[in-house]
Parts: C-alpha cells; structure tokens; sequence
C-alpha cells in the first residue's frame, strides 16, 4: 500500500490487492462501497464512461491509504511543522482484467506533534482505520543521514486491506498466501539528501516483508528460511525497503522504490500548500503469473491530492531558531550546555554548541547553563514563517577561569620538568616536579615522574660515592674531593660526603714525608653494579670515552665483571670506528 510524503518527494501509491471476481461468496450482506463500485464497473458502456469521470472527480473527494512521511510507500523523515496537518486523498484502479475491486478511495490526515514526529489516522473506504507515527532521532546532517523509527498499522486487525473489512469473510489481501501480520509493523529509516536525490532505505518488520519471486530476497525468511514457502513465515521476520526521487525544477519529483513487497514508480508535483501525485504500485503483480506468490494481485494506478492546513489557516504561525552557543572568550562552541526556554517550560541539551527549533512565532525567554560558565538570559524573537539566527556568548566564572588559569601554567611547568629530566638535569626537574605537585597535589604524572627523577639521583649519588672510593684508595685525592661534591650538589644534606671532604683536604694539606693511612671501606657489589649501570646508559647515549671510564674503573674494583668487560669491548670499537 502506498504512502504519500509532504517532504517534497512522496506521493500516494496505490498499491490495491486483487482476486478473481468474488461473485461465488454469497451471504445476506448489505452492498458495501466496493460492491457497489463493482456492479458499477460492470453495468456497460455508460457506466464506464461515468466511471472515467468518476475517476478525474475523485481525487477531489477522498484519498489514498497515507502513513507518515515518505516516498511512495516507504517512510522517510517527518516534513511537518509543529502543528501543521495535511488532509490526504486517493483513488485507484487495477490494471488487470477479471480482479475485483477495480476502484478504491481512501483518506487519511497526518499531523506535526513537533518538529521531530507527526502521527496519521487512516481510513480505508471508511469502513477500516489505523494509525501510525514517526519520530526522528538524529536530524540529518553533512555527513550523516537522519534516522528514524516508527510504527505502522496501530489498529484491532491483524492484516489491513486497502478496500476495507467486511464482517463475514475478508478480501484478497487476507487470502495472500506468504503474508505476516502487520499489525504494529516497526521500522527503522534512514534518509539523505545529496544535491538533486533523495535517498531514502530501512528495515521494518510486517508490512515491509514480501514473499513474492523477488521480493523475497529481502528479507530475511527468504534469505535464511523455508518455512515460509508453506506459509509457515516468521512473525518477526525483518525485511529491507529502499527507493530515491529525483528532485526536478518546479516542484517535480519523479520515484523509484522497493518497499519490500514490491516495486513502485510514481510522479509528484508539489505546489506551496500541498501536491498531485501520480503512481504505478505492486509492480511485482505484472510480472507474476496468476495464482503464484504474487498472481493475485494486479498492479494499479492511483491519483490524488494533499492539502495543508496551512492554506485556509492565512499564515504560518511557526519560525525556526538557528543559534550558537560561544565561548566569549575563545571565540569555540561551548558544548553540552542547558537551553531553558522559560515560556515553555522546556529543557532542551544543546551538545554541540549549536541547534535549530521549530517554534509558534512570538517571544520567548531563553537561558543557558553549564558548569564553570554564567548564566545568560537572553530575549529572542521568533518570526512566522522565517529562520532567525542568534549567536548566544557565554563567560566563564572567576572560578572557572582561575582553575584554567592554573591548569596552563601547570602545564608549562611539566613540558619544563620533563625537559630538564630527559636531558639529566635533575636537580632542576626534581624542582619543577614538586612546583607541579604543590598546584596540583593529586597530578598523578607529576608524581611518576618525581619518584624516578629522586630513583636517577639515588643511583648517580651511588656512583660519585663509588669513584670517590677508588680515588681515595689510589691516593687521588683531588679526583675523590670533586666526586664527593657531585654528591653533595645532589644531596646538600649528605654528612658523609662532608666529612669524607674535610678528612681529603687534611691529607691533601701534609707534607709528602709523612705518610697518612687511612682504611678505605670496601666498596660494596651494589654499588660496582650501579657504576656498571651508568657506564651502560652513557653507552646507550653515545658517551662512549664516559663509558670506557667507569667501564674500567668496575674491572678495577671486579676483574670477572663479564658485562663490564664486554661493554669495554664494545666501547672500544665504537671509539676506534669513530677515530676517537
């Protein structure tokens, strides 16, 4: 069954289910619409001819079976403003010969709740109703299309036929062979316009499921099931929709689509309160033999119109708001903020740092929130029918720009410390990391980097200790002084490093005749292994004549050191490959 769009590409499709003549049915029923319609039809050459006028006459009197916006029959994003409704009728005929029901009529109005979903109330011939509704989740974008979801066929019958219900037997529709209920038929749709196209395709379950010689392949019955061919189908069975217009000069729009069930073409003319369309439905129908899948059904050609409620209401009572929230200072959007729009009672987030609303044209009190930032209260205007853009500036709070403020000099400082650590200034990163730490007593980095910046000065004291060991033990005095004061620059509270300082100056001060012994202590093998360790970082930074000195001074203190020998080796090469 068709659908007809206000979005400026839809239009009703007349997608009618025929059968052989129902003549045999017999029963004590009043002559409903349709058969009246029939005896009509069959009553000879001047009632044919009525008919033809009927048939230009009626797209003014009733309307096709419509749903929520869409192309033909599948749906696509809601068109309608807030309160806007749009009157819809069709009429349609099949194109076979020997189908009952040649003609139908059917209504249905469609109506904005706001400017993200609409709901319709249909009728077919009167003597059946449904409803469906839309709402739009994501708006569409440059990069992304709109995506929504909905339901079709809100009613108290399992299957909707486009000619109606009888009570006492049912139409062709009901007898479909492969037919799933469509009762609260779900889908997700999704559209994208793209220059002079739209396109639009979804998924949804009962009226988009087809089980026709090619319609069923898209679904996913046809796909992964069999039972189906047994009419044994799956309720919950989910079946793919697709379809594009071509948008012409004019307001002209001509469509191609697969609603799941079957093909559809269709031509609409849109004008500035409504449209006349044109369509060819259940196309499938042509290329089917009768009794098959599909064999009962004829393809059928429908016309109608649609009307806005805007065309009696004088003027448009809507506008759209097109705003920016900034940042005053930074001149960014500032995101995730809170838009109170008092008048309304309504909150609406606006993530980005920008929105669009649909509202009744007027005044309205808007406020935005968000955390770290001062209110701002601002009137705008709303104009009916016309876009207005306002561009919303925020400042921050004396708060907020002080933590800032804080958070860009702290930044500074850690670029600086870790300067000075990776280049083996340690003593000044040590003092910019605890800078950092007193801004900021939580700054986990920070303190990573203080505890290994205090672990290398450890480890560097350990060594200038060790080689003012072996310069004492050597008697070289002068060389024992500088690297006990290495130590101390490293740690100015080291009393060790004082007193071993004093004891090196009296001896150096005697008279050469007087011989001075002092015991040295034995140097530990945790310090030979930190001297080992630094020699193979100055390797590791091509210090190599660094390295080959304390690589020597380990061999002096352990001759079996393996690793010392080997990076000796390695230290040699390396100087002799240099030249140096």
């Amino acid at each position: 069954m068709a659908r007809l769009s206000a979005s400026g590409v839809g239009l009703p499709d007349g997608k009618r289910c025929g059968s052989p003549s129902a003549s045999g049915v017999g029963g004590d029923l009043r002559l409903t619409t349709q058969d009246r319609w029939l005896n009509f039809y069959h009553g000879g050459t001047m009632r044919r001819g009525a008919l033809v006028i009927a048939l230009i006459i009626t797209p003014f009197l009733w309307g096709d079976f419509t749903r929520t916006s869409g192309l033909v029959d599948i749906p696509t994003a809601p068109s309608l403003k807030p309160g806007e409704f749009l009157i819809i009728t069709n009429t349609s005929f099949n194109l076979r010969s020997g189908f009952s029901y040649p003609v139908e009529a059917d209504f249905a109005v469609r109506y904005g709740i706001n400017d993200r979903s609409e709901i319709v109330i249909s009728a077919f011939n009167i003597d059946a109703y449904a409803l469906s509704g839309m709402y739009q989740i994501l708006e569409e974008t440059e990069r992304r299309p709109s995506i929504c979801f909905g339901i079709d066929n809100i009613t108290y019958n399992s299957y909707i036929s486009p000619i109606g219900i009888r009570r006492g037997r049912t139409y062709p529709d009901h007898e479909y062979k492969y037919r799933n209920p469509e009762l609260f038929s779900c889908f997700f749709s999704f559209t994208k316009n793209l220059y002079f196209l739209t396109l639009a395709a979804g998924l949804g379950r009962g009226r988009f499921v087809g089980y026709g010689p090619r319609s069923h392949y898209f679904n996913t019955d046809g796909l992964f099931g069999q039972g189906w061919k047994e009419g044994h189908g799956s309720a919950m069975a989910i079946g793919l929709f697709f379809g594009l217009a071509f948008r012409f000069a004019h307001g002209f729009n001509l469509i191609f689509e697969m609603d799941g069930r079957d093909g559809n073409i269709g031509a609409r003319y849109q004008f500035k309160h409504g449209a006349l369309n044109l369509s060819f439905s259940h196309l499938e129908g042509t290329f089917s033999a009768a009794g098959g899948p599909a064999g009962n059904f004829s393809t059928r050609l429908s016309a109608g119109f649609e009307v806005s409620s805007l065309l009696w209401t004088g003027k448009i009572r809507h506008g759209v708001i097109a705003g920016k929230v900034i940042d005053e200072v930074n001149q960014e959007p500032v995101t995730n903020v809170i838009l109170e729009i008092k008048e309304l009672n309504k909150r609406y987030k606006v993530r980005k740092g920008q929105f669009k609303l649909t509202l009744r044209a007027g005044g309205y009190t808007f406020e935005f929130r968000k955390r770290g930032y001062n209110k701002r209260i601002k009137h705008v205007t709303i104009k009916a029918g016309k876009t207005v853009e306002y561009t919303f500036y925020m400042a921050k709070t004396p708060e907020a720009l002080k933590k800032e403020m804080m958070a860009e000099s702290l930044d500074v400082i850690m670029k600086r410390a870790i300067f000075f650590f990776n280049h083996d200034s340690l003593l000044q990163a040590k003092q910019q990391f605890e800078l950092a730490l007193q801004i900021d007593p939580d700054y986990e980095d920070a303190k990573t980097y203080l505890e290994a910046t205090n672990r290398k000065i450890s480890e560097l004291i350990g060594i200038y200790r060790t080689n003012a060991l072996v310069a004492t033990d050597r008697k070289d005095y002068a060389t024992a002084i500088r690297n006990w004061e290495e130590v101390l620059k490293l740690d100015p509270e080291n009393e060790r490093a004082k007193v071993e300082i004093a004891v090196l100056k009296k001896l150096m001060t005697r008279k050469p005749t007087k011989k001075v012994t002092k015991p040295v202590k034995k140097v530990s093998p945790e310090e030979i292994e930190a001297l080992y360790q630094r020699g193979v970082r100055l390797f590791g930074q091509k210090r190599y004549k660094e390295a080959l000195k304390i690589f020597n001074t380990v061999l002096k203190l352990d001759p079996n050191h393996t690793g010392a020998k080997r990076y000796k080796a390695r230290t040699e090469a390396r100087l002799k490959a240099a030249g140096g």
